[in-house]
């Protein structure tokens, strides 16, 4: 019976070892405790491989925006009603600037980004569209450069073992954060595709031209963010051929994402205080008309007010 058991045990334990020259029965008790080390390590880091997969097909994917071209259409069909608007306020400024070389040139100015908007508008979401190609064909292209073993978990040598379970766990984390910001970059190119005619619009009116330009450069941001994402991932890539790093890739690979991240989070910053700056612009402005108004009827009351008297 005793033999029988032990008979079973090394069958068992012969699923960890693979058929090869430096593993057999020979070397059993060197093998097997490296084997099975391997073993639980791969089951542990299972989910790692999982996000890391996922977070490659993310920075790959190109953003599908074709299916929202009717709400676009929409979008535009509506814009389009203030067209008109904007021409009779420039053929106004025409008639009111009489010989003023000043407002002549103000009409004009506003004539030419009239039609500018009336162009870049009805073509917004072609060139919103060229926009994503390109950036998914330089993103890729740089993707294509890493070794794919680096997005891979895995362990370079059993000594250094201990090092890869504690990594595993802030490896997890990084990823998980890098999740969130692609996914969210992804519904926002989406959806930007329905802001970015709204956003020329508010460019070519001088009261809300900062707050356009703060919606375009925050929009822009996420649809650009895989290139500068690749090249920090690229770079880090090419550490790990460096001899103090090259039985460290998941930290070199921890350390790329996580300063891929920090980046983003930076752009991201950088595009919201934009867009915060300039609607805290526009609400000052407004008060100060809003004062200004206050004021003259203020003044037009006490003159009527000392008539009567």
């Amino acid at each position: 019976m005793k033999y029988i058991i032990f008979v079973l045990i090394l069958i068992l334990l012969s699923s960890f070892v693979q058929a090869s020259e430096d593993c057999g029965l020979t070397n059993l008790s060197s093998c097997l405790p490296e084997k099975a080390f391997y073993y639980i390590f791969s089951q542990i880091t299972s989910p790692i491989q999982f996000l890391s997969d996922l977070t490659f097909s993310l920075l790959n994917a190109n953003v599908a925006v074709e299916g929202l071209k009717p709400v676009w259409q929409i979008i535009v069909y509506a814009l389009s009603l203030i067209y008109g608007l904007f021409l009779v306020i420039a053929g106004f400024q025409f008639i009111i600037s009489g010989h003023s070389p000043e407002l002549r040139l103000r009409a004009k100015e506003w004539l030419k980004n009239t039609i500018y908007m009336i162009v870049v508008v009805n073509a917004s979401f072609f060139i919103y569209l060229l926009c994503i190609e390109l950036s998914s064909a330089f993103s890729t292209a740089l993707l294509s450069l890493i070794d794919r073993s680096f997005f891979g978990v895995q362990i370079d040598s059993f000594s250094n073992i201990a090092t890869s379970f504690l990594f595993s766990f802030l490896y997890l984390l990084i990823l998980l954060l890098t999740l969130i910001i692609l996914g969210l970059r992804y519904l926002i190119v989406a959806a930007g595709v329905l802001i970015f005619p709204l956003a020329i619009v508010l460019v070519t009116i001088p009261l809300t031209r900062q707050w356009g330009k703060g919606i375009l450069n925050f929009i822009f941001v996420f649809v650009f963010l895989p290139i500068p994402f690749s090249i920090i991932l690229l770079i880090a890539s090419y550490f790990i051929n460096v001899p103090p790093f090259e039985n460290l890739t998941m930290f070199v690979a921890m350390l790329g994402y996580l300063l891929a991240n920090l980046f983003t989070i930076y752009l991201i910053k950088i595009g919201g205080f934009d867009v915060f700056s300039a609607s805290k612009n526009i609400v000052m402005a407004t008060v100060a008309v809003k004062s200004k108004l206050d004021s003259a009827n203020a003044k037009n009351n006490q003159s009527t007010h000392r008539r009567f008297q």
